[in-house]
């Protein structure tokens, strides 16, 4: 009698990998491919007239699918998954992160050592610069820290500085963090967090789209910050430069209407060029996790048990106006309500009294930073408790 083939936790993957390896097959060709025919195994029994009659699949990506096995080397793809631990979720899997799943067009398959995890819904990515400051570290720490112990899985990419600090300090809070590679899960990018790498994986997972031998390069970092941003609610920016590649980042949480965040800096420095921009361009100033828990708390109520007493409390008096303001923080502070007014509703409720345009913004920063008062969506300001 022939023996039956061993049978592995991955071999449902099979064709998943097989598709997920091809030329001319990217995300969006592979997620329409299996909405259109309802599984990789569908995908693959196909005939080529009916492969094109797909949107976007032309001769070039049918004629990869079905001459596969000229492409993808499974065999060995699966080998190298179970020598490295490592798991595989497909978006047709029931334990899909429920944040990406929700992209535009989200990663059909993922590799992961670790866990992933319902609770991870909850989760904001922390990013920033690698030639970081000791303002930055500090303020990485503190925001990832007080992320972590109110139940925010905290995300970034394993990358020197910023990103490392935020994962270390989410672990030390006792707290879940993903880390997302730019390579494959044969490796670790770079080779010296290592032993942080490991950690994540006890305390939540490291997590690649890539394939496992794939290699770090100028290209797949784009990919991998989408997923980043994907997995999160919010994406928090402590330092970036002018020209800094966490702007990616920022780009694909607005193209999925994550909410953005960012620490201010020191004007001086080249490094608050990047976070200090995006606060000029909307993005939400904070200065604490509590900042960012409050910005988030509608998508966050339900998922963290604690979080009712972080709700910043709308209703009722105004707060008092702080006796160390200057005359026009004061008239500025005065003129705000708990309900968001727009600049012109300042200056009207102002009148005759109102400083001039540079001045009025000038204090609204001040106050900002001051936490007294937030800045809103459509350059709107209002006053906090």
């Amino acid at each position: 009698m022939v023996p039956m083939p061993r049978m592995t936790r991955l071999d449902a993957y099979r064709s998943w990998l097989i598709l997920h390896r091809l030329p001319d097959i990217g995300r969006g060709r592979l997620n329409a491919l299996v909405r259109r025919f309802g599984s990789p195994d569908n995908v693959l029994s196909v005939s080529r007239e009916t492969l094109l009659e797909v949107e976007g699949i032309g001769t070039m990506a049918a004629d990869s699918i079905l001459n596969w096995r000229e492409y993808a080397d499974v065999d060995a793809e699966l080998e190298r998954i179970e020598a490295h631990g490592v798991s595989l979720v497909s978006i047709l899997d029931e334990t899909y992160p429920a944040n990406l799943a929700r992209m535009a067009c989200p990663p059909p398959l993922l590799y992961y050592q670790g866990a992933l995890s319902p609770v991870d819904e909850a989760a904001v990515a922390v990013i920033g610069a690698r030639k970081m400051s000791r303002y930055g570290r500090e303020a990485a720490e503190t925001i990832a820290r007080e992320l972590a112990q109110a139940g925010v899985t905290v995300v970034s990419g394993l990358a020197i500085g910023i990103d490392s600090v935020a994962h270390r300090a989410a672990l030390d809070a006792g707290g879940r963090t993903f880390a997302v590679m730019g390579c494959g899960l044969a490796s670790v990018y770079p080779a010296q967090h290592r032993a942080l790498a490991d950690e994540i994986v006890a305390h939540g997972a490291v997590i690649s789209e890539m394939p496992m031998d794939a290699l770090p390069d100028a290209g797949s970092f784009p990919q991998r910050n989408a997923i980043i941003a994907g997995l999160s609610l919010g994406v928090l920016v402590v330092e970036a430069g002018a020209t800094s590649g966490t702007q990616i980042t920022v780009g694909h949480a607005l193209d999925e209407g994550r909410s953005v965040f960012a620490v201010p800096g020191d004007i001086g420095r080249a490094n608050s060029v990047g976070t200090n921009r995006l606060i000029q361009e909307g993005a939400r100033l904070a200065t604490s996790g509590r900042d960012v828990l409050l910005d988030l708390h509608a998508e966050l109520r339900g998922l963290l048990t604690n979080l009712p007493a972080l709700e910043d409390p709308s209703p009722g008096a105004l707060p008092e106006v702080p006796k160390d303001l200057s005359d026009a923080e004061r008239a500025v502070y005065e003129a705000l309500q708990l309900d968001p007014l727009t600049i012109d509703a300042i200056t009207e409720t102002l009148g005759a009294a109102a400083p001039a345009i540079g001045e009025t913004m000038s204090s609204l920063l001040s106050l900002e930073l001051r936490g007294l008062i937030r800045q809103e969506p459509g350059k709107t300001f209002r006053r906090l408790r």
